[in-house]
């Protein structure tokens, strides 16, 4: 056998095997909600149908940044294992999350935020009108776009640390050439995870109308044009002013990231792939939702149809 291609197949057999471990770990105490041996079983068959000689880098081809609590320090190492695993380059960029407890509490924390909007912002969470995670979560986001304009960068891939990689590997093609596929230049968004039961998706890549909405920010592109457009809307000398709450306020929109964001710009001009490209990585007890505990089980149903449709399965 010739050397190289053995060095080659031991190479790809052991980063399956890590990534078997770094895409699992914690089910041990996962709840019984979730059968944890057809989580380990679903994602071995997909990492199974990957290429043998695969680079990452000719499929997610743009810039990457991913949203991470200070304390959720088991998701920050599943997700830098895997960017090791992977040798995904340029490295992604933590985007240090804001924890909304923390911050309604300490609004010096975030001096990226002015401070004349914290009593609006706190106004709301006492009202019931948004909950601390919902607000920490979608001031975790505006941070990610403020970095990725700050960057001047030419699109963005912005994941949360919950996003699952299983699929990467059987994409038809990269992010880049999924740009490029766009029919019209002035996209803002492309959903890659979504939860969109109201809506057909027929075509393979979809753009959705204004008033509807897929949810889920698991996963997007955000375009520099959207990102400029936000920047201007938001921001003053890279501090996000209190016209975020007012923008908001006045579109009837409610403060979580997926209500809010793909919804500030009219025409809203966001798009969706038929088949997701991420699903979501969530389900272990220590991995469960930081914002929504109350529909896991939503999350749940959607990334197996996420997973069964690279697999051509119904399960």
């Amino acid at each position: 056998m010739n050397l190289s291609l053995l060095v080659t197949g031991l190479a790809v057999i052991a980063i399956t095997a890590f990534l078997i471990l770094f895409m699992t770990r914690g089910l041990k105490s996962q709840p019984s909600a979730y059968d944890e041996n057809y989580i380990i079983n679903i994602k071995r068959k997909l990492l199974s149908k990957w290429p043998s000689s695969f680079d990452i880098n000719t499929l997610i081809d743009i810039p990457v940044a991913y949203i991470n609590l200070d304390q959720s320090t088991d998701r920050r190492n599943r997700m830098e294992g895997i960017f090791d695993a992977y040798n995904l380059l340029p490295r992604p960029v933590r985007i240090r999350a804001v924890w909304g407890t923390k911050y309604l509490k300490n609004p010096s924390a975030e001096p990226w935020i002015s401070p004349e909007l914290h009593p609006l912002l706190r106004d709301l969470v006492d009202s019931g009108r948004t909950t601390p995670g919902e607000l920490g979560c979608l001031l975790s986001h505006m941070k990610a776009i403020l970095y990725g304009y700050q960057s001047d960068l030419p699109s963005l891939l912005v994941l949360e640390d919950d996003a699952d990689f299983s699929c990467v590997g059987l994409w038809n093609h990269s992010l880049s050439t999924l740009i490029g596929r766009l029919p019209s230049s002035d996209w803002n968004y492309v959903q890659l995870y979504y939860d969109c039961n109201e809506v057909v998706i027929e075509s393979e890549l979809t753009r959705l109308d204004d008033g509807i909405l897929c949810y889920g920010t698991v996963a997007y592109i955000i375009s520099a044009r959207c990102m400029a457009a936000l920047y201007k809307i938001m921001f003053d000398n890279f501090v996000l002013t209190t016209r975020m709450y007012h923008v908001l306020k006045e579109a009837g929109l409610h403060f979580s990231s997926d209500l809010a964001i793909y919804n500030i710009l009219s025409p809203k001009n966001v798009y969706i792939e038929k088949l997701q490209r991420f699903a979501m990585d969530n389900f272990e007890a220590s991995f469960d939702s930081t914002i929504h505990t109350d529909h896991t089980r939503q999350h749940w149903t959607f990334t197996k149809q996420v997973w069964n449709r690279y697999l051509g399965t119904q399960n």
